[in-house]
């Protein structure tokens, strides 16, 4: 027969694995909210209909909400990205492949695809504290300027 005491340190080794396991889960996934700045320089080449555009994009997001690390609030990841897309009367499509860097603690690879002012990024994982990293972000971009555009995105990811 099974002693009291032996049930309750089963259990509490039991709730204390459950709890572990929780808390492990809960760290493998997240949201967050950023903000990004984007300078461009496109070129441009006139096609039947449409504009045709490609070129450099850069500039930095900054974390504003977040469920915790590896995208903790006020952290800040520079933007570099190859942009290309069509504009014509009924619209602009892109797409943007990107590389998001922390100093030293590694970088987030994502590759984005917009029609008109929203659009999708897919995170694809990275180097450092982003390996490993899948997840989306749903953003809407708001033009500052010819070059410059502000946009903010909503994203969840996962390990």
């Amino acid at each position: 027969m099974v002693s009291g005491k032996r049930i309750g340190a089963t259990l509490a080794v039991a709730g204390g694995l459950l709890c572990a396991a929780q808390h492990a889960v809960a760290g493998e996934s997240g949201s967050f909210t950023a903000i990004t700045v984007l300078t461009s320089s496109f070129a441009t080449l006139q096609q039947p209909g449409e504009t045709v555009f490609a070129g450099p994009s850069e500039g930095a997001s900054v974390i504003t909400e977040s469920s915790g690390d590896p995208f903790a609030v006020g952290g800040h990841i520079e933007m570099k990205c190859v942009v290309y897309g069509r504009a014509s009367a009924s619209g602009a499509t892109l797409k943007a492949l990107c590389t998001g860097t922390v100093s030293t603690d590694g970088e987030l690879y994502l590759v984005s695809k917009r029609t008109g002012t929203t659009g999708r990024s897919e995170l694809l994982g990275g180097t450092g504290k982003y390996e490993g990293i899948a997840g989306a972000c749903d953003y809407e971009v708001a033009r500052v300027s010819p070059k410059v555009n502000v946009t903010t995105a909503r994203c969840t990811w996962r390990r």
